[in-house]
């Protein structure tokens, strides 16, 4: 087994930041699709997954990425957030005749 083949198998461990402010370290290897990492987070924290997104140095994480894609390292750290949404306002004008 050659130094990259080698590479491609070895675990790595990364942060995960929660909005909660908590940290979580995940070892997974460099070309596993962090949708299992994204799906375990949330099963451990009860999370709907629809609800929040993980982001790594800005942008969005989606579930075919891996670490090798996003040129994730050791210690990194990926952040979660909370999906916002706005609902809409409805304001309602009433107007009397006196």
């Amino acid at each position: 087994m050659d130094i990259a083949e080698r590479n491609a198998h070895e675990y790595v461990g990364i942060w995960v930041h929660g909005f909660d402010n908590s940290f979580v370290k995940f070892k997974i290897r460099r070309h596993t699709p962090l949708r299992i990492l994204m799906e375990t987070y949330c099963q451990m924290h009860r999370l709907d997954k629809a609800r929040v997104r993980f982001l790594f140095d800005g942008r969005i994480i989606v579930d075919a990425d891996t670490l090798s894609s996003l040129e994730i390292e050791e210690n990194d750290t990926i952040e979660v957030f909370r999906e916002q949404t706005s609902e809409p306002r409805h304001y309602f004008l009433l107007y009397y005749s006196i």
